[in-house]
C-alpha cells in the first residue's frame, strides 16, 4: 500500500514538473507578443510555471527531516552548478576579448550575474539562486514545522500571502518590483512554498473528499481549465493595462488561486500507465531543459525570421524548442558527466 501511495505520489509531482517546465518555454518562446490573442493566452496561461516549481520544492521538503547538512550539500550542489556552466562561457569570451582576463569586476558579473537573471545567456538560473534562500531558511521551517505542525504552515502561509499582496499592490500602483531582481522576490517565493506544504499536509483530506464527487479525469482538470481562462482575461481586460508582464502577477489573489487549483488538479490527476512512464522520462530532464532551453531559442532567432509567419512565428518556435530541447537534455543526461553536472 506504501509502496503504491508513494509511486502515485511521484508521478503526480513529476507531472507538476513536466507541466511547469512546459509552460517556462511556453511563455519564454512567446511571451513578446500581446497583440496577438492566441500568444497573450499562451503566455498567461504559462505564467505559473515558476509558483508551481516552489509548490513542489515546498511539497518535498516541508514534513521531512532537514537539517544543516542537507542545506549546505543543496547550495554547494546550486553553485557547482554555476560555475560549471558560467565559467566555461567566461572563458571562450576571454578568448574573443582577451582585455577581458584581468578584467575582475565583468568575472564576478558573469559568475555571479546568472544567479541574479543578469549579464549572462544563463539568466534563468536566478530560480536556483532564490533556492538559496529556502535552502538556508530550511533547517529553521522544519523546527518549527515540528513543535507548530500545521498551524505554522497556515500562519506562515497568511504571512506571506499578505506581504505579497501588498507588494503587489505597490507594485501596481508604484512599479514596486521593477526595481527587484527576480532572485530577491523571495516573499513570493517563500508564499509558494508553504503553499507546497500546506498542500501536503491537507492532501489526504483534499484526495478523499474530491474522490467523492467525481472519479474522471476530465473533471479533475477542469477547474484547472477554468481557473487559466479566468486568469488571461483578468490579465488582458483588468490587471495587464496597468500591470504587464506574469512575473509581476505572483502577489495578486487570482494567480495564487490559479496556482493552488493546478496543483491540486494534477495532483489528483491519474494518468494510465504508459503517460506515466512518458512523464517519469520527461520529468528527470527538468534541470538541464529549464537552463537550455534558452540557448536554443537564441539559435532559432536567427534561424526563424518573424517575417516567416507574424506573430504566429513565436508559436512555430515553441513547437521547435521544446523538443529540441529535450532531445539535448536527454543525450546530456544519458552521460555521466552530464549527470553529474546537473545532480541537485
Amino acid at each position: 500500500m506504501n509502496m503504491t501511495h508513494s509511486y502515485n505520489r511521484n508521478i503526480s509531482l513529476d507531472l507538476i514538473k513536466v507541466i511547469a517546465m512546459t509552460y517556462v518555454m511556453l511563455l519564454h518562446s512567446v511571451h513578446a507578443v500581446t497583440s496577438n490573442i492566441l500568444c497573450f493566452v499562451l503566455a498567461t496561461m504559462s505564467g505559473i510555471a515558476i509558483p508551481l516549481f516552489f509548490m513542489v520544492s515546498g511539497f518535498l521538503l516541508i514534513g521531512k527531516q532537514k537539517d544543516w547538512r542537507y542545506s549546505s550539500n543543496k547550495v554547494v550542489a546550486i553553485l557547482k552548478l554555476g560555475f560549471l556552466l558560467a565559467f566555461p562561457i567566461a572563458v571562450v569570451r576571454r578568448i574573443i576579448a582577451p582585455e577581458l582576463w584581468l578584467n575582475a569586476e565583468i568575472w564576478v558579473k558573469e559568475l555571479v550575474g546568472p544567479y541574479l537573471q543578469r549579464h549572462s545567456v544563463l539568466w534563468t538560473l536566478w530560480y536556483l539562486g532564490a533556492m538559496i534562500f529556502i535552502y538556508f531558511a530550511l533547517p529553521l521551517i522544519t523546527k518549527l514545522y515540528s513543535k507548530y505542525g500545521k498551524l505554522f504552515l497556515i500562519s506562515g502561509t497568511m504571512i506571506f500571502g499578505v506581504i505579497c499582496n501588498i507588494f503587489y499592490t505597490l507594485d501596481v500602483t508604484e512599479n514596486f518590483e521593477r526595481g527587484v531582481y527576480q532572485t530577491f522576490r523571495v516573499y513570493n517565493w517563500f508564499l509558494y512554498f508553504f503553499l507546497g506544504g500546506l498542500l501536503r499536509a491537507f492532501m489526504p483530506e483534499i484526495k478523499k473528499r474530491l474522490n467523492k464527487i467525481t472519479h474522471s479525469n476530465f473533471l479533475i482538470l477542469l477547474p484547472a481549465i477554468l481557473c487559466a481562462c479566468f486568469y488571461c482575461l483578468y490579465l488582458r481586460y483588468i490587471s495587464f493595462p496597468y500591470n504587464p508582464g506574469v512575473e509581476y502577477q505572483f502577489g495578486s489573489g487570482i494567480c495564487i488561486l490559479y496556482s493552488i487549483v493546478t496543483f491540486i488538479s494534477l495532483y489528483l490527476y491519474k494518468p494510465g500507465r504508459g503517460l506515466s512512464r512518458c512523464i517519469k522520462n520527461v520529468s528527470e530532464l527538468f534541470l538541464p531543459a529549464f537552463i537550455l532551453h534558452v540557448f536554443v531559442l537564441h539559435w532559432l532567432y536567427s534561424l526563424v525570421p518573424l517575417t516567416l509567419l507574424g506573430s504566429y512565428t513565436y508559436i512555430l518556435r515553441f513547437v521547435i524548442v521544446y523538443p529540441v530541447t529535450l532531445g539535448i537534455s536527454y543525450i546530456i543526461m544519458r552521460t555521466r558527466i552530464g549527470r553529474w553536472i546537473f545532480h541537485l
